[in-house]
């Protein structure tokens, strides 16, 4: 669970926020054995509605595709892009961060520092 999709989010250590962009260990471990197994190439989907790192993932993953919450169509466009029949390309609607330390608690809801237009930080 990341973020409280799989039950009451109150019932969660973290209240049902993020206490961290990285993906669970056991995706990660999974991923890394399923690589060492096999020579097939490997296409990880995200599913996610925020900012992940993946940078983790990266070494066991031929391809990532991060798919957002991608709604009915969903499989079909994804089949779409593996198989070739059409590029995806795509505009963020948010920006990526490279750590939560980068971003300010929401005591204070400025935009000032979150966003790509004011954060000035590395993304």
């Amino acid at each position: 669970m990341l973020k409280g999709e799989e039950g009451d989010a109150f019932l969660s250590a973290s209240g049902g926020d993020r206490t961290s962009l990285s993906l669970p260990r056991s995706h990660i471990l999974f991923l890394k054995k399923l690589k060492a197994a096999h020579t097939k190439p490997i296409i990880v989907v995200v599913n996610a509605g925020s900012n992940v790192d993946i940078a983790a993932i990266e070494p066991y993953a031929d391809a990532i595709i991060l798919a957002w919450y991608p709604g009915k169509q969903g499989g079909n466009a994804l089949a779409d892009i593996v198989f070739g029949k059409i590029s995806p390309s795509g505009r963020l609607p948010v920006s990526f961060y490279s750590s939560l330390s980068n971003l300010p608690d929401y005591t204070n809801y400025s935009m000032k520092g979150r966003t790509y237009r004011y954060f000035k930080g590395a993304l």
